[in-house]
């Protein structure tokens, strides 16, 4: 899975992966990414299991336009894709 950073709050992620315009900021396991992502959420560690879990499911059943974009701490905007 790779991680995107969105240029602002209001930032549409790409239809597609291949139209992102920049690199990945990370990438990974579903379980390392929601590693990384609970890391800079808000204190909220019961998301975690939830969190590891849909990334899981997006992983194994998502397509090439499919993604889930999230809100982190100082409302940094990331987007997920398979």
């Amino acid at each position: 899975m790779d991680v995107f950073r969105r240029a602002h709050i209001g930032s549409r992620a790409p239809r597609l992966a291949r139209d992102e315009p920049l690199a990945a900021i990370f990438a990974g396991t579903p379980p390392q990414v929601a590693g990384y992502l609970a890391q800079r959420m808000v204190a909220r560690p019961e998301t975690l299991a939830p969190l590891t879990a849909e990334l899981a499911h997006l992983a194994k059943v998502g397509g090439p336009g499919d993604s889930l974009s999230l809100v982190l701490a100082e409302l940094h905007v990331v987007t997920v894709r398979p």
